[in-house]
């Protein structure tokens, strides 16, 4: 009689934990993608194990010419790839914060080769790209979204930037050569031209994914609420479709008590192998953000990026595909919230030529001041003409203001799309 109350009380914790959070998240070929998630109807084991080194793939490299944007390589290129293979494990030294101007004379006076992320990072996940003792890391006070690669001249040596809401110098070990091929590398990059792409509105089986993330399928009850959800759960965790907004939200308290210990590297691991585990969906995702809920309670956010020939896929408001959410506490993963459908077959594609990124900006700066430093723009798709059996991906400009979308742009035509 004790256990039956037990197993009660549980089970309304975990329907009210559901019912009383919302979404959290709605808001270019690739280098080695975090996860190729197979359809759980043609598989039910995951046959690839994937390593940190995959995960942390930049947004973009950035040529840099006495201090002017000189051109950008996406990663549907092979140039990205070989750029990014040379910078990886890097060794990183003698960390410092920038306090005066002139320590970033050699910076504007040369090239450089910037790495940009989709958001701020924190600083454990530089840890995962470089070779950097937890001394030199911890100088790091802040959270990155950009690292600078440049040869400073008046020191004869090669050095990082690491910018935040501060900026931090660095010395790293690549030669000045080496340094000078890659950015010419860069800077050889053609006009980009991207695929526009039809794809089949596909649903995720909820059967198969719940028989997936509840170790007993015999003991999951549906629960249906008003507004087109419906809740399957087994007592201990819960699954909670919505069918009109096209989501789902996935809780289990009881997996915060099974493990303590807490490394940034594992909890990402921690995250790859849960999704590994319950592959249900048909796509390419990297680590796009790392939010420390609370470091007091071992709480984290990750949020992994889809991504299309290695260029990221934006959310509408009708249409939250963009991304897969994990909540984090102790190492294990407490909660997950992606949508509910997925892209599907490629139904039809044409190749398209996309504006640059200067002549972007033009248009852009004919309507909105963008001069400061907070805002960016990089390259996306973005899903339109959807419709109750097909999705098209169609090549856009994203304008941000610092990590938040602030506008979109047609890639080819330059015209803003209403978001």
């Amino acid at each position: 009689m004790i256990e039956q109350i037990k197993t009660g009380i549980l089970s309304i914790l975990v329907i009210t934990s559901i019912l009383m959070s919302s979404m959290l998240w709605y808001s270019a070929p690739s280098y080695a993608p975090l996860l190729t998630v197979m359809n759980i109807e043609q598989t039910q084991t995951s046959s690839t194990q994937y390593n940190l080194d995959d995960i942390v793939i930049p947004r973009e490299f950035v040529a840099i010419e006495e201090g002017v944007e000189y051109s950008r390589v996406h990663p549907s290129s092979n140039v990205f790839n070989t750029i990014y293979d040379r910078i990886k494990s890097l060794n990183i030294t003698n960390v410092e914060l920038v306090e005066e101007a002139y320590q970033l004379d050699g910076i504007t006076s040369n090239r450089a080769i910037e790495m940009r992320f989709f958001n701020k990072m924190p600083v454990e996940y530089l840890g995962l790209v470089f070779r950097i003792d937890s001394n030199e890391l911890n100088k790091l006070d802040t959270l990155v979204h950009k690292v600078t690669l440049f040869y400073d001249n008046d020191e004869d040596r090669s050095r990082i930037l690491f910018e935040g809401s501060q900026i931090y110098i660095a010395n790293t070990n690549i030669t000045e050569g080496r340094l000078a091929e890659i950015i010419n590398l860069a800077s050889s990059t053609a006009a980009q031209r991207l695929q526009a792409t039809d794809f089949a509105k596909q649903t995720i089986r909820v059967t198969e994914l719940s028989n997936s993330l509840f170790p007993d399928p015999t003991a999951i009850r549906q629960i249906e609420e008003v507004g087109q959800s419906v809740i399957y759960t087994d007592g201990s965790r819960g699954l909670r479709i919505n069918h009109r907004l096209q989501t789902l939200d996935y809780t289990d308290p009881t997996a915060e008590y099974r493990y303590r210990e807490v490394d940034f590297a594992t909890m990402v691991q921690e995250a790859i192998k849960f999704l590994n585990r319950h592959h249900s969906l048909v796509g390419n995702y990297i680590l796009a953000q790392a939010i420390e809920v609370s470091r007091e309670n071992n709480e984290y956010t990750l949020v992994f990026q889809q991504q299309y020939n290695g260029y990221p896929i934006l959310s509408t408001r009708e249409l939250a595909i963009s991304e897969i959410s994990l909540k984090m506490k102790n190492n294990r993963v407490i909660r997950m919230n992606h949508a509910s459908i997925y892209l599907g077959q490629e139904l039809e594609r044409s190749v398209v030529n996309v504006i640059s990124a200067e002549d972007i900006k033009t248009i852009i700066e004919r309507r909105i001041d963008i001069s400061d430093n907070t805002h960016d723009i990089y390259l996306g798709y973005y899903p339109v003409n959807v419709d109750e059996e097909t999705i098209q991906l169609r090549p856009v400009w994203v304008l941000t203001h610092g990590s938040v979308t602030r506008n979109v742009f047609d890639a080819v035509t330059g015209q803003e799309i209403r978001i």
